[in-house]
């Protein structure tokens, strides 16, 4: 769970990555979290000493833990337009995912290719990891424990044909990111970034509809705070049996962690009780569950540290295999 600022939280995709210098986060999920951002231009390199673009801006944010509360990190991410390709670089379907049954998995859905959001460079790294190790000799993969909970590594299998194999060792993913400072260089280029940008910009037909939205829709309640109704898109694609089964998978996730922590369970139902009876949601028909234009969201609890106070949050950010999500 990230958290920026302005107290936005999302819960996010991340990859701990010790052979980085530095941490990273994507330019999306930083214009998500509203995060501040400090101008700077760092040169990054990858392996073989490959040149891996420049980062152009600095953000501060915290990283939370819905398995324990009492972690709390701060930490400093270069922010880049993309990370890496989707990882795993495809579905694990051969893996008895029965092994992990007891471990709490800082992603249960590890085994599903999708974006990732942060790297965790070598920077967090040592704050992240907790005592424990679980090996898994007969599928030669290592689970560590962490803040975050259990994270896996290790092969997948790989077909033994050779037009396979070929592909396989053609789409290996190595990360590895140092960085550096090249400091004449980077003076020189502060002054071009400080220059006026022109005054003309073009928008993206997307960034365009959302403008005449808010022109069309907007307007002022009586303290003169503005009004607008939400931008929804026509284009949502047909989700409702994925969202489905990632909500229940979400859903058990928070019942296994209320037998471990059984005084939440009651704050959990009085606080959904409440935005019941407020009118924010409403109980679905036995008959509206095979709707397919339907978008279930997860939802999870998150806890503050010293009041133990309770608040469910409910994640629209949580990206379908075809990376399509609602917010």
């Amino acid at each position: 769970m990230v958290t920026g600022p302005h107290g936005v939280q999302i819960r996010a995709r991340a990859l701990l990555d010790n052979g980085s210098e530095a941490s990273f986060i994507t330019e999306t999920l930083a214009q998500l979290l509203h995060l501040p951002r400090q101008r700077t231009h760092i040169p990054l390199s990858g392996l073989g000493a490959a040149e891996a673009g420049t980062a152009l801006n600095l953000v501060q944010l915290s990283l939370s833990s819905i398995y324990e509360p009492s972690f709390c990190l701060k930490f400093k991410a270069l922010v880049l337009p993309r990370l890496t390709n989707q990882l795993p670089a495809r579905e694990i379907i051969e893996m008895d995912l029965s092994l992990f049954s007891k471990l709490q998995m800082a992603d249960p859905r590890f085994y599903q290719p999708e974006t990732i959001d942060l790297i965790l460079g070598a920077d967090v790294y040592g704050q992240v990891v907790r005592e424990g190790l679980q090996r898994f000799p007969q599928r030669q993969i290592l689970a560590q424990n962490t803040a975050l909970g259990w994270v896996i590594s290790g092969p997948t299998k790989r077909s033994e044909s050779r037009r396979s194999v070929s592909s396989s060792i053609n789409s290996l993913v190595s990360l590895h990111c140092a960085a550096a400072q090249d400091l004449e260089g980077a003076l020189q280029r502060f002054w071009e970034v400080e220059e006026i940008p022109p005054s003309t910009r073009t928008l993206r037909p997307e960034d365009e509809r959302c403008v005449q939205h808010f022109k069309d829709t907007h307007s002022r309640d009586p303290d003169g705070r503005y009004i607008v109704r939400l931008p929804i898109s026509s284009e949502l694609p047909v989700a409702a049996e994925e969202t489905r089964r990632m909500s229940l998978n979400i859903l058990a996730s928070t019942e296994r962690r209320f037998l471990r922590e059984p005084e939440l369970a009651p704050l959990y139902r009085d606080f959904m009780m409440v935005y019941e009876e407020l009118g924010h949601m409403e109980r679905v028909p036995n008959s509206h569950f095979q709707v397919k234009r339907a978008w279930y969201l997860p939802h999870h609890a998150v806890i503050h540290a010293s009041s133990r106070k309770i608040r469910v949050v409910f994640d629209a950010s949580r990206r379908t295999s075809q990376q399509h999500c609602l917010n």
